[in-house]
């Protein structure tokens, strides 16, 4: 499920601070809170949700990992590589943006591979969280939640990060039974919408999962939706769309400009 956020939260926000203050309004505990003053704090996850049958973890994806000069090295390698094979022709370019997969699957598996990294990590780490806070509090049937924010990794698009996703969730990281995807700063325009949009999309991590019931993480996204119409003072219009093939439509916006 997809889920837009029709009003943009202040470009400045600082997300885990927001999300911390979101997490304790909807009910939730903060974990941190509970090794405040003990000294050593051991690897832990953020949050408690639902009288603790939920642990869950907050990773921001801030860092622009396109901005990597080794990054860029290796996608203009590719692109060089494709180009001398007469592999980019006009119709791959839409709105000036080379759309990979109408190349071939083959360039969108190399392109996959660059940006599989950022998201890796976060999730190997959270996995690692997830599972050490269920054993420090003797919870071994909570479920765990990994909450991942693109809060400025404009490089890694819904339709992108989805597809890693898809493809780490279900073969490792036993941990996470279920995943929130949010851009909380980050704008996207699309054909099928006349507003600009910040993206939600919410699951289990694959299909045999002791996943997050979706009602529940339903009334998460209702919760933040609602938050944030009252810190913000303006209400938050949203609206699902249950056709996942549409992520490849959403572009994002730096310039607040819809093109």
């Amino acid at each position: 499920m997809t889920d837009a956020v029709g009003k943009i939260p202040p470009p400045d926000m600082d997300v885990e601070a927001v999300f911390n203050d979101f997490v304790e309004d909807f009910g939730g505990e903060l974990i941190s809170k509970h090794f405040a003053g003990k000294g050593h704090t051991p690897l832990n996850a953020d949050y408690f949700l639902r009288d603790r049958t939920v642990v869950a973890e907050l990773k921001c994806l801030e860092k622009d990992y396109f901005s990597n000069r080794r990054v860029g090295e290796k996608v203009d390698a590719l692109l060089n590589k494709w180009a001398g094979a007469g592999r980019i022709r006009p119709e791959h370019f839409v709105n000036g943006q080379l759309q990979i997969n109408s190349i071939g699957r083959d360039c969108a598996l190399e392109v996959f591979k660059v940006f599989y990294q950022p998201v890796m990590e976060a999730v190997k780490k959270a996995d690692k969280q997830i599972k050490e806070t269920k054993r420090h509090f003797n919870l071994p049937d909570a479920k765990g939640l990994l909450i991942l924010a693109n809060d400025g990794n404009y490089s890694l698009s819904p339709e992108l990060t989805m597809n890693i996703l898809g493809n780490l969730l279900p073969n490792q990281f036993t941990g996470i039974d279920s995943f929130i995807y949010f851009t909380p700063n980050m704008r996207f325009a699309s054909p099928k919408v006349d507003r600009q949009v910040h993206v939600w999309i919410s699951g289990p991590s694959r299909p045999t999962a002791n996943a997050v019931e979706s009602e529940y993480l339903t009334q998460i996204q209702e919760a933040w939706a609602s938050y944030l119409a009252r810190i913000e003072g303006e209400e938050v219009t949203t609206f699902t769309e249950e056709d996942h093939d549409s992520l490849s439509q959403f572009k994002f916006i730096k310039d607040g400009n819809k093109s």
